[in-house]
């Protein structure tokens, strides 16, 4: 409607909007069983990463920056960026 007004100086008479609601979305998740299903397929470095992922809510990047110096292998916790558990 803009271009036909501003730029070709004409009325759309026969044109209505009106607002268009977007559906709200929801994510997909795997389940439990499936997350098992998937880890349980992977082998060496690729499952530790994963299950980390999976155990800890981590990131993908979060667990692509983790470093030896995150774990506390005595309390089984995760450092997070700040040094904080």
């Amino acid at each position: 409607m803009f271009l036909y007004r501003q730029f070709l100086g004409m009325e759309l008479r026969e044109l209505q909007f009106g607002k268009v609601s977007k559906g709200r979305r929801l994510p997909v998740v795997f389940s439990h069983g499936e997350a098992m299903a998937v880890i349980g397929r992977l082998s060496g470095h690729h499952r530790l990463a994963v299950s980390l992922m999976y155990g800890a809510g981590l990131r993908v990047m979060e667990a692509v920056r983790l470093r030896v110096r995150d774990l506390d292998f005595e309390q089984q916790c995760l450092f997070g960026a700040r040094g904080e558990r």
